[in-house]
């Protein structure tokens, strides 16, 4: 057998980024798709050093390293990429938007965002009708007593 130059299969730098001891939890955590900022000193730091690297070693799994234009760092999935990924149910959607909705509205701002777990219900109910959220919710419920249960036991997962 004789042996490669490692620098003809892989690029020094991508092979250092590899071996770094930070490397592992930043993939998983990447790949899992959190966002990495600049509060993330020592992995920020890391993908700014590494960015032309990395980028083509996750090409190699059909996602872009994305570098967006606040600072942060995150894996963008092309349709044929080879890194599993989950996707968010029609609920899961509804309830992101409704929380981010009640968060951010100006009457709630005012109180720094607060609000209760009963205007979180009304909002939802206004966004769809109940039978639709009973599908949502589970295809066996039944009465708007069952939505409420439901709904609670999802957003307590939250």
């Amino acid at each position: 057998m004789s042996l490669t130059n490692i620098e003809q299969v892989m690029p020094l730098k991508l092979a250092q980024a590899l071996a770094n001891p930070l490397f592992p939890a930043l993939d998983s955590q990447l790949r899992a798709g959190r966002h990495i900022g600049l509060d993330e000193l020592d992995n920020h730091a890391f993908l700014m050093d590494f960015q032309e690297y990395l980028e083509e070693f996750y090409a190699r799994y059909n996602v872009e390293l994305i570098r967006a234009p606040e600072g942060f760092f995150y894996l963008r999935p092309r349709s044929t990429t080879l890194i599993p990924r989950s996707v968010l149910s029609e609920l899961d959607m509804m309830v992101g938007k409704i929380l981010c909705y009640l968060y951010l509205s100006p009457e709630r701002l005012a109180n720094e965002g607060i609000f209760t777990q009963q205007e979180l219900y009304d909002e939802l109910l206004t966004l769809a009708d109940e039978s639709k959220l009973l599908k949502l919710v589970n295809n066996r419920s039944t009465g708007r007593i069952s939505i409420v249960r439901n709904c609670r036991k999802k957003f307590a997962l939250l």
